[in-house]
């Protein structure tokens, strides 16, 4: 009984469910938890950033997060059960064009991990910099000031005194910390320009007081007399530009000295470097540099050498072998005792000064043919180049084949051979296949002889002349290898008993003196060749070795190793052999 009434319960339950689903509307069983926008307040900041804004809605949790542009808002609070959220804006950055009025940029909520776009953007205006204090109000460079005021930008640019500050420190949209560039002595403006270009000006003066510059190292630290030469001197605190006013007006604030001598044309490139043009000073020697900046002075001693200037006008001869050994005059001014001389990366190892007008050099090997320079180096550096005109040129022996006479032989070698052509210098070397031809002869510069050397090889090979000098010249397909090709006509006698051991005679073609000749696998002795007398044959006698009974391969091989092959000789059982068995 309490079974079924319980039943009866469950059943009562569930159709009561049904019936309110069917009756109450979707919204009001399922309630919607996106957030959703309503409103912005206000719709517009500068691009400074800061601005406090109010965004309304509904379903914001308490850790919602806004962005503006794809930029972390900075959320203050949420209120009103999730129906107001406080947010200041971020700074722009994006980039701003001379002239922007305007940047809207979308504002997004994240609640939940839910995205919601409001229905209308934000707009970032100009921002409106403005300056309420400087401190300290005087200094000098590398002394740092602290800037206070409202809406300024990260990445915001201080000039003082009209010269970028070399480092800005961006604390926050209130506080800026710059360091002091080097200056000219005075009363300076300062001025505050942010990313979006809107700048402003403290208008109540800071006092630049007089830096010290420094030397630390002179680039290149030597020079050649009487000639300008452009250098750069590092150290600090220098300063570019002229006088503005007083009686140095339009007068650079950086000068610089060599010696008594002012330098030219010079350019303060940065507070670290100065570059400079030397002075046409006529007195060799090692000079102090003094660089004046508001008048005052840094000097470093001994920072300039003014050095040797030697000059080169003429070399004679003006070419010569690549072997080198070849002994030239060169003629100038100014050459030093100890002087070296280079002949493209080459330096020559005798060099004879005569006077300071003129050296004589024996010429050093040279790689290739061809035109170098030539430089004179003297012991204090100072150093002249010969001109495009004026190169000294490397040359090399040409020399030709026009003929190998004959121009084929054996795979042996040992072919006499002539070559004629033209430019076969003493000590001349000649190659057939890249072999060394032995005890060659040069009989004049138009002619050799020698003998070919054993090559493996049959074919045409090259035929390759070089000279001591490394002037060589190839003459493809200049001699062509042979090897014999024997050939047997007929055997006499083809037979014998395996003791007999006679003599038989080979008819054939193209036997060359010591043949060898096999029978079987054996060795026949006393071999012989002959040439027949008004006939191509050759003929060899030879003594037949000991053999084992039946047919055997007669085999004739040359020297070169041409071969020919003869079927059968025929090996019989003497007769005392066969006594012997009872036969």
């Amino acid at each position: 009984m309490d079974f079924t009434r319980k039943k009866h319960k469950k059943i009562t339950y569930v159709m009561l469910i049904i019936f309110l689903f069917s009756i109450l509307p979707a919204n009001f069983i399922f309630a919607d938890s996106s957030p959703k926008i309503t409103g912005i307040s206000p719709s517009e900041g500068t691009t400074a950033g800061g601005t406090e804004v109010r965004i309304e809605g509904e379903n914001f949790s308490s850790n919602a997060k806004v962005k503006f542009g794809g930029v972390d808002g900075r959320v203050t609070s949420v209120e009103g059960d999730g129906t107001i959220i406080i947010v200041e804006t971020p700074p722009y950055k994006g980039d701003w064009a001379e002239g922007t009025q305007e940047k809207p940029v979308s504002v997004v909520v994240t609640s939940s991990g839910i995205d919601t776009t409001a229905p209308e953007e934000f707009k970032y205006i100009p921002s409106d910099p403005a300056i309420d204090s400087v401190t300290p109000d005087e200094g000098t460079a590398g002394d740092e000031i602290t800037i206070d005021g409202k809406e300024f930008i990260d990445g915001a640019l201080v000039v003082i005194g009209g010269v970028n500050s070399p480092r800005v420190t961006f604390i926050d949209s209130t506080l800026i910390k710059a360091v002091v560039p080097a200056l000219a002595s005075g009363e300076k403006r300062i001025r505050v320009t942010n990313p979006d270009r809107q700048t402003v000006v403290w208008e109540d003066t800071f006092t630049y007081k007089k830096s010290v510059p420094s030397i630390t190292r002179v680039e290149p630290s030597k020079g050649p007399v009487d000639t300008e030469t452009r250098i750069s001197i590092f150290g600090d605190n220098f300063v570019a530009g002229l006088y503005e006013e007083g009686e140095d007006k339009g007068k650079p604030i950086t000068r610089v000295f060599f010696g008594d001598e002012e330098g030219i044309d010079v350019e303060v490139h940065t507070q670290q470097e100065i570059r400079v043009t030397t002075p046409k000073v006529s007195e060799k020697g090692r000079y102090y540099i003094r660089v004046n900046v508001d008048g005052v002075n840094a000097t470093r001693q001994n920072a300039f050498e003014f050095i040797s200037n030697p000059t080169i006008t003429e070399i004679d001869p003006r070419e010569g072998s690549v072997l080198g050994g070849d002994t030239i005059t060169i003629r100038g001014s100014d050459f030093q005792q100890g002087i070296n001389v280079y002949f493209g990366t080459k330096r020559a190892s005798r060099v004879d000064r005569r006077t300071s007008e003129v050296i004589e050099v024996v010429t050093p090997p040279y790689d290739t043919p061809g035109k170098v320079e030539v430089r004179v180096v003297n012991t204090d550096g100072g150093e002249a180049t010969t001109t495009e005109g004026n190169h000294y040129e490397y040359t090399q022996s040409k020399p030709r084949i026009s003929s190998v006479q004959p121009n084929e032989g054996s795979v042996i070698g040992g072919t006499d051979i002539v070559v004629t052509g033209e430019n076969f210098r003493s000590g001349v070397k000649l190659y057939i296949d890249g072999i060394e031809v032995k005890d060659l002869k040069r009989i004049n510069e138009e002619r050799l002889t020698g003998e070919t050397p054993r090559n493996n090889r049959e074919g045409s090979k090259d035929v390759r002349v070089v000279n001591p000098d490394r002037g060589e010249y190839i003459l493809s397909d200049g001699f062509t290898y042979t090897r014999s090709e024997p050939k047997i006509i007929k055997v006499e006698p083809d037979n014998c008993t395996t003791v007999a051991q006679k003599l038989i005679k080979i008819t054939g073609k193209n036997f060359i003196s010591g043949a060898e000749v096999k029978i079987g696998d054996k060795l026949a002795t006393e071999v012989n060749v002959e040439e027949i007398e008004g006939s191509d044959e050759t003929i060899i006698t030879a003594r037949v070795p000991e053999g084992t009974p039946g047919r055997h391969l007669i085999t004739v091989t040359n020297e070169d190793e041409g071969q020919a092959k003869y079927e059968y000789f025929t090996y019989t059982e003497s007769r005392i052999y066969l006594h012997l068995l009872g036969l």
